[in-house]
């Protein structure tokens, strides 16, 4: 093989790679477009639309009030904030763009008010739709009471 073409080879071996490595800096985070909720009564489905499909994980917290969804490597379009559910124990939804020493994520905040039963699954784009996330909750009794801490000054 000539000096020249393989000189070529090796450009085209380099190049190829810079491509691939800078398209995927240049990607940026995902976005979190919206959050939309519904619900009746003893169930609720909330959406995250996302700009391109992302992983995630979901949690109880330790208090059992709140569900939360987290997506690494995420960020918000806008200040997305709370949105109101009322209904398959979820009280509402608060949304939070976050970033820490391993990068952005959002946090979606289900505030619970009774104990529910989850399930999430991922959609990826398609017929005009976004990639999202979609979390239905149904409602499976009352919180177990938590007992209230005295302050200082109650009698």
């Amino acid at each position: 093989m000539s000096y020249r073409r393989h000189m070529t080879r090796w450009w085209m071996l380099v190049t190829g790679l810079v491509l691939v490595t800078a398209g995927t800096a240049w990607a940026g985070p995902a976005l979190v477009r919206t959050v939309r909720c519904s619900g009746s009564g003893e169930s609720a489905r909330v959406v995250v639309d996302l700009s391109r499909p992302m992983s995630y994980e979901t949690r109880l917290s330790a208090d059992s009030t709140a569900l939360i969804l987290e997506i690494p490597g995420a960020v918000s379009e806008a200040s997305l904030g709370e949105v109101s559910v009322g209904a398959g124990g979820v009280r509402s939804v608060r949304t939070q763009a976050l970033e820490d020493s391993h990068g952005p994520r959002v946090e979606l905040t289900f505030h619970l008010d009774a104990r529910v039963e989850w399930t999430h699954f991922a959609l990826p784009q398609g017929r005009g739709k976004p990639a999202r996330i979609v979390v239905d909750c149904v409602r499976r009794g009352d919180l177990p009471e938590r007992k209230r801490q005295p302050h200082e000054g109650d009698v």
